[in-house]
């Protein structure tokens, strides 16, 4: 008899913070003054602050251990995410009987990315993971928020989940530029059972998306390029292994 521990729902978020349309990066202790919001000034703090590009397959590992987390008044308060959302269920399951059993929600982790301070507006990444099981789901989120603490735009830029053949990246260029790196297996080299046609074709595809984020700091997308790649997996960073990776110039 076997069991088996399923997830029925998870969440996993990053946000962004940008500021200055000429794309000027400040510390958060150079617009210090311009945050009226003590509890926002805090949060923010939380937020490490790194050079740019910032290249999420490089800095970022799901085996990594979680540095610290988000407080669970900070993600209602900041993220603006309901109680009810950040609780996952997850339960045994007999295989045998195909019956489920011990059904019970677990506190999806909440940790910080980055922060990129601006003149105008403010970036923060954060990721949430659902307690770092076998096969976690991730996602992660870019927000924009002004100095009164209102979210100006924000958007999901990632949705992850091992060991499935998709696979979302994202670099952040500037404040103001971001692009996102969308892998999947080319379907048409592989059989209904998962077999390559050709051994030297296309393994996979990677579809490259930009987003500028303008003085409003709103989110606009620019363009979309597709790159055919000749490894199979690329959920994870490797130059040496898989040089023809788009991302590999950030």
């Amino acid at each position: 008899m076997k069991k088996t521990a399923f997830i029925i729902c998870i969440s996993f978020i990053v946000i962004s913070c940008n500021g200055q349309s000429q794309g000027h990066i400040y510390k958060l202790s150079d617009v210090k003054s311009k945050i009226e919001n003590i509890d926002f000034y805090k949060f923010l703090n939380s937020f490490p602050e790194k050079k740019l590009p910032f290249n999420s397959k490089k800095e970022i590992s799901i085996e990594d251990k979680i540095p610290s987390r988000i407080s669970k008044k900070d993600v209602i308060k900041f993220l603006l995410l309901k109680e009810s959302n950040i609780y996952y269920e997850i339960f045994d399951y007999n295989s045998d009987e195909d019956v489920k059993s011990n059904f019970r929600k677990e506190q999806t982790d909440y940790y910080p990315i980055i922060l990129i301070p601006t003149n105008i507006y403010l970036i923060i990444v954060y990721g949430s993971v659902n307690g770092l099981q076998e096969y976690p789901h991730i996602y992660n989120h870019i927000i924009i928020y002004d100095y009164q603490n209102n979210i100006i735009d924000s958007m999901n830029i990632v949705s992850n989940w091992e060991p499935d053949s998709k696979w979302n990246e994202y670099v952040i260029i500037n404040p103001n530029h971001f692009k996102l790196f969308k892998y999947d297996l080319d379907k048409n080299n592989y059989t209904s059972k998962g077999d390559v046609i050709d051994e030297k074709g296309v393994r996979n595809i990677c579809i490259i998306e930009d987003y500028m984020i303008d003085e409003k700091g709103k989110i606009i997308k620019t363009k979309t390029e597709k790159k055919y790649l000749r490894e199979e997996n690329y959920n994870f960073y490797d130059p040496k292994r898989l040089p023809d990776d788009p991302i590999n110039r950030y």
